[in-house]
């Protein structure tokens, strides 16, 4: 049998970590804890030590740059260098695949900060091709 004090230290244990599934087995007796992952964005050491929140002197900065990703593995084509201006919609290159290029198209409108895929190089799905800067909100 767990007594009290032991199911409360592993208890303690598993919430002063980042753990979030803890399986004990003692004796036949198997204990298994387990909390929503989502809750270790924010440890509870972190929360309870931080005190009262200090009030915010400026707005976060506002990130304007967009990352087009490839949408296939195969070889990337670009069709833009870097200053460029790219419309929503608008090809920035194509992705080779069994001998078919398909069209990497921008999801928004904005200036080619960085290619950021080599030109004629393999490139996976998902993988980073092109950052813009997108236009500020109006």
């Amino acid at each position: 049998m767990l007594s009290e004090a032991e199911l409360r230290a592993l208890l303690d244990l598993v919430g002063g970590s980042d753990l979030f599934e803890l399986e004990v087995e003692h004796d036949g007796l198997r204990v298994c804890i387990r909390r929503d992952p989502a809750s270790l964005a924010t440890p509870p050491q972190a929360a309870a030590s931080a005190g009262p929140a200090a009030p915010p002197t400026a707005a976060p900065p506002v990130d304007l740059s967009h990352v087009i990703a490839s949408p296939r593995v195969g070889v990337f084509h670009s069709s833009v260098r870097a200053g460029d201006a790219v419309a929503p919609g608008q090809a920035v290159g194509t992705v080779e695949a069994l001998r078919m290029r398909h069209p990497v198209e921008a999801e928004v409108g904005g200036m080619v900060e960085e290619v950021l895929a080599s030109d004629g190089h393999a490139v996976e799905y998902g993988q980073a091709l092109v950052r813009l800067r997108t236009e500020s909100a109006r």
